[in-house]
């Protein structure tokens, strides 16, 4: 036998058969093992690096002349996520957990998660994530960070007190108990959020376009976003709140002609920047409340299924309805006493919206007699 003729190095194994430690048997071209096939998995192959880390990063040198060079360190590959000691094991129970808790958000039903078949593919892998391919293994990983802030998990609360379910109303009422069980998350959630972040990182979530990148890059965001509301920022969006209140007191048209020539005590029209002011406020709160109310509205009906997701959508939109009977009468109010020729001939959409909301609401009070205040708005709305 020629002893040039080395026999070829067996591949490595692939990560479901490292992770359960069977025998692997690699395929040549990159095709599945017999193991994954069996199992109907996706057979990935993650390279580990061998052999001794180098002691001094390489440096790169520029030559200038033949005696003169300029040399720097390589700049660092990413930031510094590190590791905590607070992280819960992802087990299948936390995994599953999660995924099942966080139902109960409505961003949950993002087009950009529903988009993606994460739900069936961490099924199929019975919840365990390492036998996910990286884009969904990190989607997963960005659920699970996220649903940490509704999980009620052992492995996130710990040992202390914590609810049965969202339906324990003796628990809930208690603002003690719902602040500790705050401060006894924060510390499992900042590091399955950090663990998220770094796996997003290293498979480069933010360069490669796909739907479960699109959607772990969202509810990263969502989860960054949660660092901005502390009361360190309170004073700022104070200011920021005062300076967009005195813009809108301040956008008005120029007094009229009567107020400067004959500044009398007898004028009855409104001093014209807060008569700017009530119209912006009445229209904007108008214009947004009523539309929230009609989706939520549309969501119940759209559901079948008397579930938990569902009996949530209900009581938010009873909340809604509340809100939406007090903007109507607000918005009745303002169409009696604003400038309507200057002001209301744009804006009939949103005077249709509301009458139609109106006569629904005087339907369903039957035969019962209206309230004097309530037969005005629904006059003044409807004509």
């Amino acid at each position: 036998m020629n002893p040039m003729l080395k026999k070829p190095k067996k591949p490595p194994a692939c990560d479901a058969c490292k992770a359960r430690r069977v025998l692997c048997h690699p395929q040549p071209g990159g095709a599945p093992c017999p193991r994954c096939v069996e199992r109907k998995i996706s057979c990935m192959t993650t390279g580990v690096p061998r052999g001794r880390p180098r002691k001094y990063a390489p440096q790169f040198s520029l030559s200038l002349t033949g005696t003169h060079q300029f040399s720097g360190p390589m700049l660092p590959s990413g930031p510094e996520f590190g590791a905590s000691i607070d992280c819960p094991d992802l087990s299948p129970e936390l995994v599953a957990h999660c995924f099942e808790k966080l139902k109960v958000d409505p961003r949950f039903t993002h087009p950009l998660l529903s988009g993606t078949s994460i739900i069936a593919d961490i099924r199929a892998v019975s919840f365990q994530l390492h036998l996910l391919p990286p884009q969904s293994r990190v989607l997963a990983l960005c659920i699970v960070a996220y649903g940490s802030l509704w999980s009620f998990h052992t492995s996130v609360l710990g040992n202390g007190p914590h609810p049965e379910s969202f339906l324990d109303h003796a628990f809930f009422a208690s603002q003690q108990e719902l602040l500790n069980c705050g401060v006894r998350r924060a510390p499992a959630y900042r590091a399955l959020r950090a663990q998220a972040q770094k796996a997003a990182w290293e498979i480069g979530a933010i360069l490669v376009a796909s739907n479960e990148n699109a959607a772990s890059c969202y509810l990263l965001d969502l989860m960054n976003q949660i660092d901005l509301y502390n009361p360190r920022h309170k004073t700022m969006g104070n200011g920021i709140f005062r300076s967009e209140s005195v813009f809108l007191y301040s956008a008005g048209g120029h007094p009229p002609l009567a107020l400067v020539s004959f500044p009398g005590g007898r004028i009855s029209l409104p001093p014209p920047v807060p008569g700017s002011a009530a119209y912006v406020l009445t229209l904007a709160f108008s214009g947004l409340v009523l539309p929230f109310y009609r989706e939520l509205q549309y969501r119940e009906n759209r559901s079948t299924d008397d579930t938990l997701h569902v009996q949530r959508l209900r009581v938010l939109r009873e909340q809604a309805h509340d809100v939406a009977v007090l903007g109507a009468r607000e918005f009745a109010r303002g169409i009696r006493y604003l400038p309507k020729i200057h002001h209301l001939p744009f804006q009939w959409p949103i005077v249709l919206a509301w009458a139609e909301f109106m006569v629904e609401e005087a339907g369903a009070w039957g035969d019962s007699p209206l309230s004097l205040q309530a037969a005005q708005d629904l006059e003044m709305c409807v004509y």
